[in-house]
């Protein structure tokens, strides 16, 4: 699928547009979402449904569902698969338990209760995995816009040392000290915010 190149201008800034598009039900913006970032949500949800290729296709169909019915406008590529990944996450546990409801009565009770189990499991991962998100989420927002968009270059748009280093003309070492002191900062942040939650 075409995908545009990590850390081109028109894949960051086409976000909010993409986003804008989307929302106000355009099929092409639509297209050009399904284009950018199914391959990344099925591989998400492979993940989360450790290979189970039915599952992970029957929790992407969900998920576009969703994302065609609550998508609102967002920034950048950050906010975006944030809430993608809330998005993917909820619709792998609501598929898992459709699952789960469908399975014959003559099943063993004990297979039965191992799937309760995983959607429980599941479910306190879901709770705990958005709770670290909304931390990242405000210790990035309360990052000066320089260090925000270093970290967003890098790890959303997927840019290497060098080409982040020509970008803020600094050496490449300086942009993995900086990305260095940035992550300890926002683990510290993080922990913070779990000692008061």
């Amino acid at each position: 699928m075409a995908q545009p190149q990590p850390g081109s201008c028109s894949a960051r800034l086409d976000v909010a547009l993409l986003t804008a598009g989307v929302c106000a039900g355009e099929a092409a913006a639509f297209d050009r979402f399904y284009d950018a970032y199914c391959d990344r949500m099925y591989t998400y949800l492979l993940s989360r449904a450790r290979g189970h290729e039915d599952l992970a296709r029957d929790a992407l169909q969900e998920a576009m569902l969703r994302v065609v019915r609550h998508l609102q406008p967002v920034a950048n590529e950050g906010e975006l698969w944030t809430w993608l990944v809330q998005v993917l996450r909820s619709a792998m546990i609501d598929q898992m338990r459709r699952n789960l409801a469908q399975q014959p009565k003559s099943r063993c009770a004990v297979d039965g209760l191992d799937d309760r189990r995983d959607v429980s499991k599941a479910e306190s991962e879901e709770a705990r995995h958005a709770e670290l998100l909304a931390l990242l989420g405000q210790a990035l927002q309360e990052l000066p816009p320089a260090e925000r968009a270093l970290v967003e270059d890098c790890y959303m748009q997927g840019l290497n040392h060098r080409e982040l280093s020509a970008r803020a003309e600094i050496s490449p070492r300086a942009v993995e000290g900086r990305l260095a002191r940035i992550r300890n900062r926002l683990r510290a942040a993080i922990q913070e915010g779990l000692r008061h939650v």
